[in-house]
């Protein structure tokens, strides 16, 4: 017989047998009572933390294969009758994490380390969840732990640097970045944050060429490419934006964001009749999404056809939602544009009263009111431009013209002045940024078709 209570047993026969009694044992049975009980007690303990064990295995099992609700059945079952395991409380923690609950991920975490206060995986997963969530000062101190403890763990140290980079900590982001290229050069996303640093930074050479090495590694993620497609679109780089999205889009399928990524790299490059192919394929794809229809005016707009533009614009101000006020913008852009200024200066003064500091929408109220004579207006609404922005250069153009119909010379001469070298500082800017390499040509596999010529 194995078990202990079967010992037991034996040890009870054998006593029987030798006609042992109570009497005669004396405290030596119950040496052996206390005996079983212990020996009992020990058994079932065993088996507690054998069938603890085993839902913690399938609980790791479970998450990685992402069935999250098994994983979090298996582990809570852990955590009853252990309730300061620090590794079940990490493991509930990320499921927690996983399925969108970052405060509960962060209670776990943070018993796990009540408990153990040098568990490396509880304590960078609490600063993960912390940078998610943007409370950047917890996010840093929490990494910079965890690295003090692995100073060479790659995610940790390209955490740390995101935060940094949040909080305009850039140069001491370059630092960190560098120190992760020195473990992995080739990590895309290593390589991604630099390009950010980089872009923040102005060495925009060096920034589009980790960009394109990301994309190269990341060629068959359609993800990926989607992220590198939107950062060298926010930089301006919009042609070598394109070919990325559409090998993310070939990735995807017909996925909204990516299409909408698209659409804005050939309008920003003044390609206009495929950026209109574009959202035509995203309305087809989400025929209720506002911002389809809003961006699709907008190429309207930029190709002189007002009509086409209001209809798209009065489409997203019936839907609603949150692209209304900004489509009331740009259909009072395209009233103004056809001379219908009474009706656009109507709708630009509902627009600032849902948003104040707009200043396009200030500006062309002034432009209205240059238009119909009413130059105290205008100059009223042009100096609230030039507090919010100045360096608009069209406000000092058009406040010079103000103050030159108004008789005051000097101040239209100064106006006008600063306009010349705000223009003059432009076109040094626009040379500069001609002057830096195209990365176009370097995307493998370039996918030829779509959007259609």
């Amino acid at each position: 017989m194995d078990s202990l209570r079967d010992r037991f047993i034996c040890k009870l026969l054998i006593l029987n047998r030798e006609r042992t009694t109570i009497r005669d044992s004396g405290f030596g049975c119950l040496e052996l009572l206390l005996s079983f009980l212990l020996c009992c007690t020990l058994s079932q303990a065993a088996q507690v933390q054998q069938k603890a064990r085993d839902h913690y295995d399938r609980a790791t099992q479970s998450l990685s294969r992402g069935d999250l609700e098994q994983a979090e059945k298996e582990i809570l079952r852990v955590l009853q009758d252990f309730p300061d395991l620090p590794q079940a409380l990490n493991v509930a923690g990320v499921i927690s994490d996983m399925k969108g609950n970052p405060q509960q991920a962060i209670e776990f975490f943070k018993r796990s380390l009540d408990i153990r206060s040098d568990d490396f995986d509880a304590r960078s997963n609490l600063a993960r969840v912390y940078l998610r969530v943007k409370d950047y000062q917890k996010a840093q101190r929490e990494f910079e732990l965890s690295l003090s403890m692995q100073p060479n763990h790659l995610e940790a140290n390209v955490g740390l640097a995101e935060v940094l980079y949040e909080t305009d900590q850039v140069r001491q982001a370059q630092k960190v970045v560098t120190r992760a290229k020195r473990l992995q050069s080739e990590n895309p996303n290593v390589l991604f944050l630099s390009a950010k640093i980089q872009f923040k930074l102005e060495d925009t050479e060096e920034a589009v060429e980790a960009a394109v090495r990301v994309s190269q590694l990341s060629w068959d993620n359609g993800e990926k490419l989607h992220l590198v497609g939107l950062l060298l679109l926010e930089n301006s780089r919009y042609q070598d934006a394109v070919p990325i999205l559409i090998r993310a889009i070939e990735l995807e399928g017909q996925d909204a964001g990516i299409l909408h990524s698209l659409g804005l790299s050939y309008q920003f490059s003044h390609q206009l009749s495929k950026a209109i192919s574009v959202w035509e394929k995203a309305i087809e794809f989400d025929p209720q999404d506002p911002q389809g229809y809003l961006l699709l005016g907008m190429s309207y707009e930029m190709q002189g056809r007002f009509p086409q533009a209001v209809a798209k614009f009065r489409k997203v101000l019936a839907m609603g939602g949150p692209s209304r006020v900004e489509a009331m913008h740009h259909l009072a852009i395209s009233l103004y544009k056809q001379g219908k200024f009474q009706e656009a200066l109507g709708l630009f003064n509902r627009v600032n009263e849902h948003q104040p500091g707009w200043v396009q929408t200030l500006y062309y109220r002034a432009l209205i009111h240059f238009r119909l004579g009413q130059y105290d207006q205008a100059r009223r609404l042009l100096g609230r431009v030039l507090e919010l922005d100045v360096k608009h250069s069209g406000a000092h153009f058009k406040m010079g013209q103000v103050y030159r119909k108004l008789g005051r010379k000097d101040e239209a001469k100064r106006s006008f002045t600063k306009f010349e070298r705000l223009k003059a500082k432009r076109e040094q800017e626009l040379k500069r940024k001609a002057g830096i390499y195209s990365i176009s040509d370097q995307i493998p596999n370039q996918i030829p078709g779509f959007p259609p010529q």
